[in-house]
């Protein structure tokens, strides 16, 4: 089987080095607003004030708390919960609560693709027509969302009616949060409750990482994903690494390409490897499946890509750097007299049949940038702080200039 180093090899890379500092994105409207009539537009700019506060409890989650608006608990499964949640205006917002999923931008789409049916049988009109309208990525107390605005036109003729739902989806912990809002305008007042939601959950999932980050990738100006990592101690002194990545690309008008990817990571405190686990999730599928540990001495692979089954020894059977290694790796090139630090590491969507070096090279006199990161035929600019951190990356490849900005930030990669 080949491998190759594909787009997605660049999420990979920047998982080895991250960062964050506080702020939010913005919401980036897909759908030219010229193109509405004014009477559209001015719904679209109506707000509310979300003056009430309910109860709002999940045991079996130790969920306890009060959000904004009036929750209603309407249906529970085995895996799920569905509120609705009154917040004054014509349509309630409704929040879906799951403990099994595929991610946020996997699960966002396919529950929005679930929930138009419904739209057309609560309306008793035909969907005419879709359309992505807005797309957003942000963090909201250290909890990354994606955010996917549709567009709708229901009926035919005088019979036809347009409509916004809006969608916003996050993960906390082991439990995902889907909210919706099937009206035009009040953004902010949605916001303001799935803020809430969230918040409920947030506070209820023990945190003990020293040194968390968030960062948002914008893609060509357009921000279409993030890469969340957090870092903690266990109780064998080790460094458990999580990793979670979810990207929503529109690739026509109505529809968008999902990724969710997760890494789970245990390593030393000095950068080094023991084990490694990772999935991801395309577009509803299991696109791939891989762990790495050192076994006699020797690295194996064991994993599928695309129903494929993958069974490998490496033929390095050396140190392998880990994403928190990636940290100490900057702060001793910057700390030292040394223009170059290389190391080997192992990316699965690059070749997980292999390890591959990585070359740190300081760069001078530049204020942009002050390390290029060199692994395989990728090559990498960018500037990090002292702690080794990063504060700005900027890419380009195949036409496409991807920047990676930092959001959200806790603690300090380096551990006293």
């Amino acid at each position: 089987m080949k491998f190759s180093l594909s787009r997605l090899s660049f999420v990979s890379l920047i998982f080895i080095l991250s960062v964050g500092i506080s702020g939010l994105a913005q919401s980036t409207q897909l759908f030219a607003l010229n193109d509405l009539p004014q009477w559209f537009l001015d719904s679209l700019a109506r707000e509310k004030a979300v003056n009430t506060s309910s109860d709002f409890e999940i045991t079996e989650l130790s969920v306890k708390a009060k959000v904004k608006g009036k929750a209603t608990l309407n249906e529970k499964g085995e895996d799920y919960w569905y509120y609705t949640i009154d917040i004054g205006t014509g349509t309630p917002v409704e929040c879906y609560v799951f403990t099994s999923f595929d991610g946020a931008s996997n699960s966002l789409s396919m529950l929005i693709d679930a929930t138009l049916p419904n739209i057309e049988k609560l309306n008793d009109k035909k969907l005419a027509s879709r359309q992505n309208f807005a797309l957003d990525i942000g963090e909201t107390n250290g909890v990354p969302y994606v955010s996917l605005d549709t567009l709708y036109t229901l009926g035919e003729g005088n019979e036809r009616v347009s409509g916004v739902l809006k969608g916003l989806s996050a993960r906390t912990g082991d439990s995902l949060q889907i909210c919706f809002h099937n009206e035009v305008g009040y953004r902010a007042a949605f916001y303001e409750v799935f803020e809430s939601v969230i918040s409920a959950f947030s506070s209820a999932t023990s945190n003990t990482a020293f040194f968390e980050n968030i960062f948002v990738m914008n893609i060509n100006n357009i921000p279409m994903g993030y890469i969340a990592e957090s870092h903690t101690i266990d109780e064998d002194g080790d460094v458990y690494t999580r990793q979670e990545t979810s990207m929503m690309i529109p690739v026509d008008a109505s529809s968008v390409a999902r990724t969710d990817s997760v890494v789970e990571e245990f390593g030393k405190t000095d950068g080094s490897l023991i084990n490694k686990y990772e999935f991801t999730v395309e577009n509803g599928e299991l696109a791939n499946e891989f762990s790495i540990t050192a076994t006699e001495g020797k690295w194996e692979v064991d994993g599928q890509v695309q129903g494929k089954e993958v069974k490998l020894t490496l033929e390095y059977d050396d140190w392998l750097l880990t994403s928190y290694g990636g940290y100490l790796a900057n702060a001793i090139l910057l700390a030292g007299e040394d223009k170059t630090v290389e190391n080997y590491t192992w990316l699965s969507e690059a070749d997980p049949s292999s390890a591959l070096k990585m070359s740190l090279t300081k760069i001078e006199d530049n204020k942009e940038a002050n390390i290029k990161m060199t692994v395989g035929p990728l090559s990498i600019n960018y500037l990090a702080i002292d702690n080794g951190s990063l504060s700005k990356m900027t890419m380009s490849q195949a036409g496409m200039t991807i920047l990676m900005t930092p959001i959200f930030t806790k603690g300090s990669p380096l551990i006293d």
